[in-house]
């Protein structure tokens, strides 16, 4: 497999991953459950809704 066939394939590998994620998220957000997320340096569990607001900065 040469560099551009790998390529290719690491652009399907993520555009796949995307669309799971994005699938994933909806039907926590439809059934009203919460997704865990990474936010300021550590794991917190929050609605879909929570996890789309920006950060606060710090103070």
């Amino acid at each position: 497999m040469n560099y551009e066939e790998k390529r290719k394939q690491h652009a399907q590998i993520q555009a796949g991953m995307h669309v799971a994620i994005a699938e994933a998220v909806e039907e926590h957000r439809r059934a009203g459950r919460k997704i865990a997320i990474w936010r300021n340096g550590e794991v917190v569990r929050v609605t879909v809704e929570e996890a789309r607001e920006p950060d606060l900065p710090a103070t």
